[in-house]
């Protein structure tokens, strides 16, 4: 019978330059291999201060590592499977790094990333299967308190602080110490959200038109001022990331159709600052409904009003955070399908790695609130390419949490349904994402549901 060794490759470099140059490889077993069966391998890399292993697709000027196995009769090796590379640049040349500088510090923080992600999740099963003490210093302490809170008090954790002890140290420290400090508690819309000068709070809400009906609802008396109002109330007037359908124009058309977004050029910039929006996406299947040239007059209008904008594949530099825009979804009524190549979805990687990375993504079905095999697959990929989490739009209906990918590595919310859009609430539905990010580079989700504001804009 044959017997196969699944192989994890934890950081990179080839074993024999490693152990002469300042990285020493080791192999190391889940366990003991049963009689006929398989055992998962892992090559572990530890590496001196400066010295950095390369991905298996390493950038533009490193080498991927190669393995030449010696195995016993009757045994077979499985295909190596890697570990969320860093964005390394060096002299304008980027590289995907297994393990950057200061690697325990990136490994700490790793470590510190998949924790925050099983408790914005919820995740009973996900929290005892952290490791201790290299997540927590009790595991089971940190399952019972979550548990408990849940069952007795119907409360959930929000992480407030995240740091760890080489940020008090400006020498390398190849021991480190993580905090977490997390609150317990069912926070409502009014709830006084505490956050420490050196940390940001980011919101994203999902799909955005102010045109058709949604227009002739925000023109009647004090409903816009209404709706802004309740918004504020949830974001404390921070920085916001939408979703913006249609075409932004100075006159919209009287014959255009129902299926046409567009929508006028001073009602959007009114409504975008008044809720201090920070960025637009435009990686979706509406921004191009009137062509280029009606994609150029969404930008210019944009541009006057002073909002931020970004499309497929275009990155949105924020304070502390990257945020990047792709769409799988082409024009309404275009055939073409499945746009996010390897090739664009590399330009993931190209960002700076100190610095959390958000993939923005137009995809999926409407009115479905799981993910197909496609989005599965191409989460798996964008998790492979470094970001820190994936944020969905397009299906109109929200998810109901956040989902922790490959034990943590990646929050995802598939879908953040509609945000100002004319639909009623029995056919759609919407949640708004605050995004906590910390000094180190690490991020907190927490999954806000809305009201439907179209409705709201109704009564």
């Amino acid at each position: 019978m044959v017997r196969r060794l699944l192989i994890l490759l934890m950081f990179l470099l080839a074993p024999t330059i490693a152990q002469s140059r300042g990285i020493e490889p080791r192999l190391v077993a889940e366990g003991p291999a049963p009689p006929g069966g398989e055992v998962e391998l892992a090559i572990e890399m530890r590496t001196q201060p400066g010295w950095h292993g390369y991905w298996l697709n390493p950038g533009d000027a490193g080498l991927p590592m190669s393995v030449k196995w010696e195995l016993p009769p009757g045994y077979s090796v499985g295909p190596l499977r890697y570990p969320v590379p860093g964005r390394l640049s060096i002299a304008g040349i980027m590289n995907y790094a297994a393990l950057v500088e200061d690697g325990l510090d990136t490994q700490a923080r790793r470590f510190d990333q998949q924790t925050l992600n099983m408790l914005a999740a919820g995740s009973l099963d996900g929290i005892a299967a952290l490791q201790q003490p290299a997540h927590a210093d009790s595991v089971g302490a940190l399952y019972i308190q979550t548990r408990l809170q849940r069952e007795l008090f119907g409360a959930q954790p929000l992480v407030v602080a995240n740091e760890n002890s080489q940020e008090h140290s400006a020498d390398y420290v190849d021991r480190t110490t993580s905090y977490i400090v997390a609150l317990f508690g069912a926070f409502g819309p009014g709830f006084n959200n505490p956050a420490r000068t050196k940390d940001r709070i980011y919101y994203f809400a999902g799909d955005v038109n102010f045109g058709r009906a949604m227009k002739k609802v925000l023109m009647r008396d004090g409903v816009a001022d209404r709706i802004v109002d309740s918004v504020l109330a949830l974001t404390g007037s921070r920085p916001l990331i939408v979703n913006l359908e249609g075409v932004v124009l100075p006159n919209v058309p009287e014959a255009i159709d129902d299926m046409t977004l567009a929508m006028p050029a001073d009602l959007a910039a009114d409504m975008l600052k008044r809720l201090h929006v920070a960025g637009v996406s435009l990686a979706n299947n509406h921004a191009y409904d009137l062509g280029p040239s009606g994609y150029a007059e969404t930008l210019r209008a944009l541009d006057a009003a002073g909002v931020p904008h970004f499309g497929q594949g275009e990155a949105l530099a924020l304070p502390d955070l990257d945020v990047f825009g792709l769409t799988d979804i082409d024009t309404n009524g275009s055939k073409n399908t499945d746009l996010l190549t390897p090739a664009l979805l590399d330009r993931l990687a190209s960002t700076d790695a100190s610095r959390p990375l958000v993939a923005f993504v137009h995809w999926g079905r409407e009115y479905k609130t799981e993910p197909s095999a496609r989005e599965a697959m191409l989460a798996d990929e964008m998790r492979r390419r470094g970001v820190s989490a994936i944020i969905g739009s397009h299906p109109h209906v929200s998810s109901e949490a956040i989902v922790p990918l490959a034990g943590g590595d990646v929050a995802e919310v598939y879908s953040l349904g509609n945000f100002l859009f004319d639909q009623k609430a029995e056919r759609a539905s919407g949640s708004m994402l605050e995004l906590r990010v910390f000094a180190q580079g690490t991020v907190f989700a927490r999954l806000i549901p809305l009201p439907n504001y179209f409705e709201m804009g109704r009564k």
